[in-house]
Order: C-alpha cells, then structure tokens, then sequence
C-alpha cells in the first residue's frame, strides 16, 4: 500500500481545484535515485539542486584534498543519492505548500487506486453548511 498527500489550489473554484489535484506518493524516489539532477528539474526544485551540487562538489573536493581512494567518492556519492531520494516527496510537498493546500491522504495500491478512492470519498461529503444567522460574525447576540 502507498500513501498519497492530495493537493489542490484554494484559490481556484472547487471543480477546478479537483480538476488540477496534484498526488505526491510518501516514500523513496526511484528516479529522484538515479537521476536527481534530471527529476529537480522537471520538478522545478531549484534550491535542491543547487544544495546537491553543492553538497556533491563539496565531497568531490574532499575526496580529492585527502586522497581518499576512488571508492570514496562513490561512497559519498551514493550516500548523497540515498538521501536526496528518501527526502525527494518532502521537498515537492514543502514546495508545493507554498501555493497549495493540503486536502487529504489517502492510501491505495497504485496512484489509480488512490484518485479513485480519494474522490470517491471527497465528492460523497457534504458540503459544510454555512453558519447560522446568530453564529455569523459580527450578528448582534
């Protein structure tokens, strides 16, 4: 089963906030893994790539005044890769919060799973009724 935070613009009508829900899957992030450089892009996590470059120049440079064995390096590397990849969903939910919000998790086998039983269960709620003349605010009590 994977979990799934569900997105969606608040300043947008509500059908078309559902329209442009973004679901963003917990966990480790296979391209973000292989490719970090490449996925930060097509993302458009600009701070993260520059702190993994940053990060990965700095251990390059380590390496090398030390005269670590080669090994290192890749170690280093792949360390850096490992990392990036277990926090790869927080920073595009970290980037996303900034224009968004959150309006659930929901958990499924596949991303299929997950739309259809967040919608399911979001469209079936009622919409909340709007308070009453005595609870506005600003009534006369």
């Amino acid at each position: 089963m994977r979990l799934y935070s569900v997105f969606a613009d608040p300043s947008a009508d509500s059908a078309m906030a559902l329209e442009r829900a973004v679901f963003i899957r917990h966990g480790f992030s296979w391209p973000a893994f292989f490719l970090f450089p490449l996925w930060s892009l097509y993302h458009r996590l600009w701070g993260p790539l520059l702190l993994w470059l940053a990060v990965s120049a700095a251990a390059s440079g380590l390496a090398a005044a030390i005269s670590a064995p080669w090994y290192w390096g890749f170690l280093a590397s792949l360390a850096i890769a490992v990392i990036f990849a277990f926090e790869a969903a927080g920073l595009r939910r970290a980037k996303l919060h900034r224009r968004y919000a959150e309006i659930g998790q929901v958990w499924g086998d596949s991303l299929t799973d997950c739309e259809t039983r967040f919608f399911t269960r979001y469209l079936a709620e009622p919409d909340p009724a709007p308070p009453a003349a005595s609870e506005a605010p600003g009534a006369a009590a």
